[in-house]
């Protein structure tokens, strides 16, 4: 017997999968079913097979919809839960890595800062300084009327550096950036009155805070 999670345009077969979908080998493939069509992405942990069908129609607007947030265009985001205002996205990068983003977003259709543009480009540069420094693990963004917060479990920021990374084109021996995201988000800030609060320790990962009031 499968085992099936159900989400608005997503279910997820575990174990002893459909005949129609355990003769396909590992990856991603696109089905028909009827007049659906379908995007499947069949994987193997543990000697277990695990298939994800995605409506594709209804997956296009809802990875168009985030766009803005993650700022990650070339990544495949695969959305697996819709509870509670938590969108649970895994992005599929290099073989190695292991990343998940999570996107917590209050009142996603209604809620726009009236500044919406300039929190834009805070969350892109926020989320992708927090992609560059986190090899595993999970970079969350949460955001609602009164705050932005993007948390990793990268390697973190050692404690004399931290001042630093809001100095423009700094970066550390191992970045291959221009060093300009953080210092323009504290640019972005500094002339909105927002108040702006990192935290981060080695290998544990960081934080950082923006709050609007």
């Amino acid at each position: 017997m499968a085992d099936l999670a159900f989400d608005l345009d997503t279910f997820a077969v575990q174990g002893e999968v459909p005949d129609y979908l355990a003769g396909l080998p590992v990856g991603r493939h696109d089905i028909r079913l009827g007049t659906i069509g379908y995007r499947v992405v069949s994987v193997e942990r543990g000697g277990a097979r695990y298939c994800l069908l995605h409506d594709i129609a209804l997956q296009a607007r809802r990875e168009q919809r985030l766009a803005w947030m993650l700022g990650l265009m070339v990544m495949t985001i695969t959305m697996l839960s819709a509870l509670g205002g938590i969108w649970l996205s895994r992005t599929v990068v290099a073989p190695v890595t292991e990343l998940a983003a999570k996107v917590r977003h209050r009142s996603p259709n209604d809620w726009e800062h009236p500044l919406a543009g300039l929190v834009k480009i805070l969350v892109r540069n926020l989320v992708r300084n927090a992609f560059a420094y986190t090899a595993a693990g999970s970079v969350v963004l949460r955001q609602d009327a009164a705050s932005l917060t993007v948390s990793d479990t990268g390697r973190g920021i050692p404690g004399h550096a931290i001042e630093q990374v809001f100095v423009r084109h700094y970066r550390d021996l191992s970045s291959e950036g221009a060093g300009i995201g953080l210092s323009l988000v504290k640019r972005i800030c500094d002339r909105y009155g927002w108040r702006l609060r990192l935290e981060s320790k080695e290998d544990q990962g960081t934080v950082v805070t923006v709050g609007f009031s």
